[in-house]
């Protein structure tokens, strides 16, 4: 009889535990068939491997029936070449940031990902309702609108070196940054009206080789790009762009920009060093009570190598900035160093940045080494090189200004004075963040992500010291006690 009981206690527990098993199985799977009740976990000791709490913020605010595509398709031979690994990489990195977008959006943001292994007639439905062209890995849709992201929007390539077999790396990844900005042009619902003035012997926004480029980012960061004569042309704009103006304002050019700076409307002027020295001046005469303005000469830098500081050369005029030569008190620099983005800024100019009027901040934005000067254009001069001429120290390379407070009109009358005009241009790829950070405080605070989200929607991002103890946890607590209770058992059974 007690033997009988025995068995029947013991099969009555193992089909307890076996019911245990099979629910917690179907909670499991469950679990993993519900996007909304995931949970991903960041373990990366920078906190990078997830997206940003902005980008969760302005994906959540997007409307349920918003989709997120993305073409993962190797379209540039050059990035396979020397066994190269970028796509493997970057698709990689795309397709876990879909994926937590999803999980993040609690399942209400539609994701798919379409690749070479996809099937043919689902790969060729997508790209034909997207309209998708080459080049392009991601269309978020929503509400009739839609924003497309291109691969040299999400990363920044070095490409192969055919002279010694160098392979293409990926340099710098923007996904997150640029997932976020297009999610925040789309859930703005505006779009603002940004003029290019062309005529006065700036380059087209249509031209490839021009300022296309520009365009298309203006675009991309929910900005209506319209090509203008002049200032006396703007009155429906709410940004005016001048890159390398190459011949002074005329006097109903020059009345009517006077009279946009006086109604605080938002301004980004990039003057290189071949600008015309007459524009220059006159920059310098609007802007003076903002304390800012453009010198004359060409920013230069020694080139530290294993041989020590180089100078002479054409790249002492490339200047490779990192996050000690931001400005780490304005919203455009804080999100870069925070990112830890680089800049290459080609050709500029020093940008002055001296006090003004009491009426307006003004803030060093990027600046130079302390052994930087400016190339003069001293015939007699070194050229690319420091002469007893010419001043060494740091040279402000952009410079931004606005009130201390709204004026009558609400307005902020933001303005940005860049020395490089080939950062808008030919530079454009080496600079994209730093260009969208500015335009998006150009257009207003309002055009950022903001807001409290909820403790559930964020991922859970710990810091070092949270990370070193999960790893003690990991490596001693968790074998220790399992050994610990081994023993107790032990002990237990020699009794």
């Amino acid at each position: 009889m007690g033997a009988m009981s025995r068995r029947l206690r013991l099969g009555l527990l193992t089909m307890f535990a076996a019911a245990c098993a099979i629910t917690f199985t179907v909670l499991l799977l469950y679990t993993f068939s519900r996007p909304g009740l995931r949970v991903r976990i960041d373990l990366s000791s920078t906190g990078t491997a997830g997206l940003s709490d902005r980008t969760v913020t302005a994906l959540n605010q997007l409307p349920e029936d918003s989709r997120l595509t993305a073409f993962l398709f190797p379209e540039d031979d050059s990035f396979r070449w020397f066994n190269s690994n970028v796509y493997p990489q970057a698709f990689d990195r795309i397709t876990s940031l879909m994926e937590d977008a999803r999980v993040q959006s609690g399942g209400k943001l539609q994701t798919l990902v379409v690749d070479i292994n996809s099937p043919m007639v689902a790969r060729e439905r997508e790209i034909n309702r997207s309209a998708r062209k080459p080049g392009e890995a991601i269309i978020l849709e929503s509400g009739g609108h839609r924003r497309v992201i291109t691969f040299e929007d999400l990363f920044q390539i070095l490409r192969a070196n055919v002279n010694d077999n160098t392979p293409a790396r990926i340099q710098l990844e923007r996904v997150d940054a640029a997932l976020g900005d297009a999610a925040v042009a789309l859930a703005s619902g505006t779009t603002l009206k940004a003029g290019i003035v062309t005529g006065y012997g700036q380059a087209s926004p249509t031209d490839p080789n021009g300022l296309l480029g520009l365009s298309q980012l203006l675009v991309r960061d929910n900005w209506e790009p319209v090509e203008i004569e002049g200032p006396a042309d703007a009155d429906d704009c709410d940004l005016l762009i001048f890159v390398d103006q190459k011949q002074p304002f005329l006097p109903s050019d020059l009345s009517a920009m006077e009279t946009w700076l006086a109604e605080d409307k938002a301004v980004l002027v990039a003057l290189g060093p071949n600008a015309s020295p007459a524009a220059a001046q006159q920059w310098n005469q609007l802007l003076k009570d903002r304390g800012t303005g453009f010198e004359p000469g060409l920013l230069c830098e020694p080139i530290r190598s294993a041989n020590g500081m180089v100078e002479g050369r054409s790249d002492c005029a490339k200047l490779e900035l990192n996050s000690e030569r931001f400005s780490g008190q304005h919203p455009i620099t804080i999100p870069l160093i925070e990112d830890n983005r680089l800049l290459l800024v080609i050709g500029a100019r020093p940008v002055i940045f001296q006090s003004g009027t009491n009426d307006f901040t003004q803030e060093r934005l990027l600046r130079t080494d302390p052994l930087a000067w400016a190339d003069s254009q001293d015939p007699n001069g070194l050229v690319f090189s420091y002469d007893k001429n010419e001043e060494r120290g740091i040279r402000s390379i952009a410079v931004a200004s606005e009130r201390w407070a709204p004026g009558e009109e609400g307005r902020m009358g933001r303005i940005v004075a860049l020395g490089s005009s080939a950062s808008l241009g030919p530079g454009l790829d080496f600079n994209r963040d730093f260009i969208t950070s500015s335009l998006q405080w150009l257009g207003g605070d309002e055009r950022q992500a903001s807001g409290l989200i909820g403790l559930g929607e964020r991922p859970f991002r710990p810091d070092r010291a949270s990370l070193a103890r999960i790893n003690n946890m990991s490596v001693y607590g968790i074998p220790g006690v399992t050994l610990l209770i081994g023993l107790w058992i032990f002990w237990r059974r020699k009794r």
